[in-house]
């Protein structure tokens, strides 16, 4: 698939519950599952050993708004977002929060990119919003922002951030 391996909604109410998304590969955007535009709520579940060029698990563009709750996101790989990529400078205001989320040992590897970022999460939509409470985000990898690399509104309250690595800047 392009875009959107185990899903792909286009403008859609989603609600997930307990769903999980496993080995799936997108050549484009969200290995496990896009979102363009929308309202979009997952709750639990897990997205393991996902794939693609940006999102490895889960792709956010347009103005979607999606709300994690108790998602596990493990083992996911992508060159820009390992596990989550939060919008796009071209693709409008989109907002992810998260409560209760564990991303860990994600990594971001440059197929497609020279450098890869956010080996975690990548929030590089200006006008994106990227918000965790509660969250753990360990031992995810990149060459910058092991955990998150950002250029758009991110916000942790609770969370913890440790063991991530990155080759060139920003760890985590």
């Amino acid at each position: 698939a392009l875009d959107g391996a185990g899903l792909h909604a286009d403008l859609s109410t989603v609600v997930l519950t307990a769903v999980d998304f496993g080995a799936n590969a997108a050549a484009g955007a969200g290995g496990g599952a896009r979102f363009v535009g929308g309202t979009v709520s997952v709750v639990g579940g897990a997205a393991a050993s996902n794939a693609a060029a940006r999102g490895g698990a889960l792709s956010c563009a347009g103005s979607a708004v999606v709300d994690l709750n108790g998602t596990t996101f493990v083992e996911n790989a992508a060159s820009l977002g390992g596990a989550i990529d939060v919008g796009n400078a071209d693709e409008g205001a989109c907002t992810l929060s998260g409560v209760g989320v564990n991303c860990s040992h994600n990594h971001a590897d440059p197929p497609t990119r020279i450098m890869s970022h956010g080996g975690g999460c990548a929030a590089v939509g200006e006008r994106s919003t990227f918000t965790l409470t509660g969250s753990i985000l360990r031992s995810n990898k990149a060459d910058r922002g092991g955990a998150v690399a950002a250029l758009g509104t991110v916000a942790f309250d609770g969370c913890a951030v440790e063991e991530n690595a990155a080759a060139g800047a920003g760890g985590g």
